[in-house]
């Protein structure tokens, strides 16, 4: 089978309170999207990555990215859109040429995904077409209004938190993001947009340690999750 992952990588660093894009920060001297593309390229199966990112930054990621740390796993580096629903149109469309069977969708600054993870998604993709690793929520959640009001308690033991990677049959997701272009449809990620299909997406247990980093208290907790792996891996 032929597999491949497009990751996402066009964010900013408003949310990070710094000049300079999130995937881009240093963790332990190496920018967070370099290890989460060395992770990516090191899972058995995935044949090549498409990397996404904004239209300023496109020169930037062949040089200083996936050249400079010889990311050769890395077919393309390309533009973005204005949404990431854009941004992972435009990565599938430069799929097509290469007719793939399984597709994982990924962020950028997502670099602790760990190997029982992506196995049990692209199995579960293969299987089912569509597969998302997620953590059950264990805060209570409030529906608030905009006066900050709260409306009402939501249940929570149906609730899961989505993470990355998503993993799906290339021809599904096309097609789902082909209706959702139709439409003009909003999607948050990859998975909504294979829902409106109406087609099944199977729940895969995420990993605690699979955080999303952006933030400064997530680039603090990224480092001391890369402290112990780097133990687990040395010892």
């Amino acid at each position: 089978m032929k597999n491949y992952a497009v990751v996402v990588a066009a964010g900013s660093g408003n949310r990070m309170g710094s000049a300079t894009p999130k995937q881009y920060l240093l963790l332990n001297n190496t920018p967070i999207l370099v290890h989460t593309l060395r992770r990516l390229s090191s899972m058995p199966g995935l044949s090549g990555i498409i990397l996404v990112t904004g239209k300023d930054s496109v020169s930037y990621c062949e040089g200083e990215i996936v050249s400079k740390f010889s990311l050769g796993r890395v077919m393309r580096v390309i533009e973005g859109g204005e949404m990431r629903q854009d941004s992972v149109y435009n990565g599938l469309s430069v799929l097509q040429a290469f007719s793939p069977d399984i597709v994982m969708v990924h962020d950028g600054v997502r670099p602790f995904f760990s190997d029982r993870l992506f196995s049990e998604l692209m199995d579960a993709a293969i299987q089912v077409g569509a597969a998302i690793p997620g953590v059950p929520i264990v805060s209570t959640v409030k529906s608030v209004s905009n006066e900050l009001l709260v409306e009402k308690t939501i249940p929570r033991d149906k609730l899961w938190a989505v993470q990355t990677p998503q993993a799906f049959q290339y021809e599904l997701l096309m097609q789902a993001y082909e209706l959702v272009r139709k439409r003009n449809a909003v999607v948050t990620d990859e998975a909504m947009a294979v829902e409106l299909l109406g087609h099944d997406v199977k729940m895969v247990k995420g990993d605690s340690e699979n955080i999303k980093i952006t933030t400064p208290v997530d680039l603090t907790i990224a480092q001391h999750i890369l402290q112990q792996w780097e133990k687990e891996h040395c010892a």
